[in-house]
């Protein structure tokens, strides 16, 4: 098969989004919180009076395009395993998420802490995604 599966990128949009909101909430929220330098009624009250949909919004068709894209480079990688997915997911988010991120942030002058919080969520998602689309590539074409 050398299409993208968009039923499967769907799926990984969806997955990510909920990976987000579990790393930023239960997993590493006060760590974020404090790597941040603020807390959680502090950001709120920044956001006080402003509509939260759009930041909502604006996430979940992030993680579309990331979904779309990596199922892109998958196809013309010709990956047909979750393996394989996770293998170039993992070459794509060091290739491009964390040397843009460690970039930013030396320049921006954060800290580690924020840093590793703010990477290891897009590694998480690119590497289910990654497995989801290459496994789901494996079942589409036997």
């Amino acid at each position: 098969m050398n299409r993208i599966n968009h039923a499967a990128v769907i799926l990984c949009a969806l997955v990510c989004y909920g990976i987000q909101s579990v790393w930023f909430g239960v997993l590493f929220g006060k760590q974020w919180f404090a790597a941040l330098g603020t807390t959680a009624p502090e950001l709120m009250a920044r956001l006080e009076g402003r509509p939260l949909w759009p930041l909502y919004a604006g996430a979940y068709a992030c993680d579309v395009v990331l979904a779309y894209v990596l199922a892109w480079v998958l196809v013309k990688s010709a990956v047909q395993n979750a393996v394989g997915g996770i293998k170039v997911a993992a070459m794509v988010w060091l290739g491009f998420v964390a040397t843009v991120t460690f970039t930013n942030y030396s320049f921006e002058l954060r800290n580690l802490a924020l840093m590793a919080i703010d990477a290891g969520c897009p590694l998480a998602g690119m590497l289910i995604t990654g497995a989801i689309l290459g496994a789901w590539r494996n079942r589409a074409s036997s």
